[in-house]
């Protein structure tokens, strides 16, 4: 025997394309919602970490229009700490790089120069 029962279900609808999608992302100021290929869209949805080394189910979602707005206005609180999160992940980036370029540079240095050293020790011996 079958029954048949008829179940109301709410959908995300993507305020940008108009897309049904069972994975979305809402906004934190306002009611806009993104679908899943439309929250990868800067212009549409920015998406902060809520860690330096790690994001996850804390991380932020601001349309695009509320992180202009937030960003001049500086009017909320989470918002401006997401900031703060993201300015010291492109600090830490910025650093590493450099790091990364000197680290290069005196290894080299080190190595050319202990060749010069072994081959002036054995010349020697």
């Amino acid at each position: 025997m079958r029954k048949k029962i008829l179940r109301e279900v709410e959908v995300d609808v993507c305020s940008n394309c108009g897309k049904e999608d069972g994975m979305s992302f809402e906004c934190f100021a306002c009611n806009f919602v993104a679908c899943w290929d439309c929250s990868d869209k800067s212009e549409v949805m920015v998406k902060y970490s809520h860690g330096v080394y790690h994001h996850g189910g804390k991380d932020g979602w601001y349309c695009a229009m509320c992180d202009m707005r937030l960003s001049e206005d500086r009017s909320d609180p989470l918002h401006n700490s997401y900031t703060k999160v993201r300015s010291l992940r492109e600090t830490l980036k910025h650093w590493s790089e450099s790091f990364e370029r000197s680290r290069k540079v005196a290894e080299a240095e080190a190595e050319r120069l202990f060749d010069d050293f072994d081959a002036k020790r054995k010349a020697g011996q």
